[in-house]
């Protein structure tokens, strides 16, 4: 079970800058506990939503000039990019329901306090 990886900012601008559609990048490390707890979901996500969304991965220690582009600064950190042009950005683990109302553009996250709706 592994996402595509991304090897430099080459392959990335060809499969995510260029692209059409919605890719989904996930900035991690080997050595990250929540990135490794990630997989699942993201593999999870990648399967579920196969034909609609790409999900991809890079590894910060290996490529630090693609996290610095993107001003990653904690792992793991999530990019959703539509048409090529960053849309959403998640910061931490979060659980598989925020990805995916994330990518779907129905996204509850809400960055202020004062923006949560009360049930």
């Amino acid at each position: 079970m592994k996402l595509q990886r991304l090897n430099g900012t080459k392959e990335f601008e060809e499969k995510i800058t260029k692209s059409t559609g919605i890719s989904v990048v996930d900035f991690g490390a080997d050595w990250c506990a929540p990135c490794r707890a990630l997989d699942p979901v993201l593999f999870d996500l990648s399967e579920t939503l196969k034909g609609k969304v790409e999900v991809y991965r890079v590894d910060v220690d290996q490529h630090p000039e693609l996290a610095a582009n993107f001003n990653v600064r904690s792992l793991p950190t999530v990019i959703i990019f539509k048409d090529g042009v960053l849309r959403e950005k998640l910061i931490g683990y979060h659980p598989r329901s925020s990805y995916l109302s994330a990518i779907t553009g129905q996204n509850t996250l809400a960055t202020n306090p004062q923006e949560v709706r009360k049930s």
